[in-house]
């Protein structure tokens, strides 16, 4: 599959209307909890595998409690994504990297993006992560690293975002919040 330019996702979950235009090859997504970070990582699956009903399946009951005696079932769980008028559910756990190894780390996962041909999507709360990204990305392409901060409003989502050059400025120049 080819990298992807844009994406646009009129209604999914809590998502409604949402644009991410001019996308790079690490997309990073922040914003305040159920702002629809998850959401958006959930409709790529879905869009990447539109044949495979098991991601679909997948995709409806991640979100489930692990505590419930009583699951959802395959159709309650898929009519569940395209509901109407409702709220985001709670954000993903994310992973730990001590912020010490998180350079290293980055510094790896994009060398193989580059190298394999990979569009990566992200999501984090984690300000530290941000800021490796930044330095470990290359400015060789504006597009290399991009960041959407997502904003959810009354009628849709509204999307800011921040390409390599931007970000640099506003979080090594002016020491600026980018995350909300």
């Amino acid at each position: 599959m080819p990298n992807l330019e844009s994406v646009t996702i009129h209604q999914f979950r809590g998502l409604r209307d949402l644009n991410l235009d001019n996308l790079g090859r690490i997309n990073l997504l922040v914003g305040i909890n159920n702002s629809g970070k998850t959401s958006v990582l959930e409709a790529l699956a879905i869009y990447c595998h539109p044949l495979d009903i098991r991601v679909w399946i997948s995709t409806a009951r991640q979100r489930e409690q692990e505590s419930r005696i009583q699951r959802t079932s395959p159709l309650d769980a898929l009519q569940w994504l395209f509901t109407r008028n409702s709220a985001s559910d709670g954000e993903g756990k994310e992973s730990t990297i001590h912020t010490e190894l998180l350079q290293n780390s980055f510094r790896w996962l994009v060398k193989w993006c580059k190298e394999m041909d990979i569009q990566l999507f992200a999501t984090t709360h984690s300000l530290e992560a941000v800021d490796a990204l930044l330095q470990v990305t290359e400015v060789e392409s504006e597009q290399n690293l991009v960041l959407y901060r997502l904003e959810p409003k009354e009628s849709k989502t509204k999307v800011i975002r921040h390409d390599w050059n931007r970000l640099r400025r506003l979080r090594e120049d002016l020491g600026q919040e980018v995350r909300w």
